[in-house]
């Protein structure tokens, strides 16, 4: 098991699947296991496409009308 750091999130996971994972390293993980570790470069162009998602679901609710019950 490895603590990891999700966006300021620290969560248990089991990272028994990549038993080359490293403290500092980035991994993909899924419902709390490690599936792979990830080079820095394409970790962070995730991460950027990742939250460039998120702004734009975000902007998305914002333009949703309210359905207030009458």
């Amino acid at each position: 098991m490895a603590q990891v750091d999700f966006g300021g999130a620290k969560r248990e996971v089991c990272v028994e699947w990549v038993p080359e994972a490293e403290v500092g390293d980035y991994i993909l993980a899924h419902v709390g296991t490690a599936l792979t570790v990830l080079d820095e470069e394409s970790a962070l162009e995730s991460i950027t496409a990742l939250n460039e998602l998120s702004k734009v679901l975000e902007e998305e609710e914002r333009k949703r009308p309210l359905n207030l019950p009458e």
